[in-house]
């Protein structure tokens, strides 16, 4: 597995996991890339959905660059349908996964606020209310 063969299968199972939602890159030592995103995140490892829907290599080392974070060195520890489980090299601060948290929620909403936006009737174009009864419309 990765260096964090030391740690009990289920001290690192354990970290808490936070959902993300975030666009990934992964190299692997011979040049090939996988783009994908990470699904959640903690601070010994991630869950990367591949876009191609292709298998990683278990016990081989990737670079891992997600938006927000540093360039980070993981192992795939599993890999199904698309899906892997990346094992950090490196453990991350608590403080540095809330706040990619944090930005990808903030992100999250950013584009929630747009998508409202594009969708919503100008008001002009909306009939008038009708000065009769309450709610009813001419």
């Amino acid at each position: 597995m990765g260096r964090h063969e030391n740690l009990a299968n289920a001290e690192r199972r354990l970290a808490r996991r936070r959902h993300i939602n975030r666009h990934a890159l992964l190299k692997a030592t011979d040049g090939a890339e996988y783009r994908g995103a990470i699904r959640n995140i903690s601070e010994t490892g991630c869950l990367f959905r591949c876009d191609g829907g292709e298998r990683l290599t278990p016990g081989r080392y990737y670079s891992l660059r997600i938006e927000g974070l540093e360039l980070q060195v993981v192992c795939a520890a599993w890999s199904d349908d698309g899906l892997a489980g990346l094992e950090l090299v490196d453990r991350l601060r608590e403080d540095v996964v809330e706040e990619l948290v944090r930005s990808a929620l903030l992100a999250l909403a950013a584009n929630a606020r747009a998508d409202r936006k594009q969708r919503r009737e100008p008001l002009a174009d909306l009939p008038p209310l009708s000065r009769g009864r309450r709610g009813s419309l001419p």
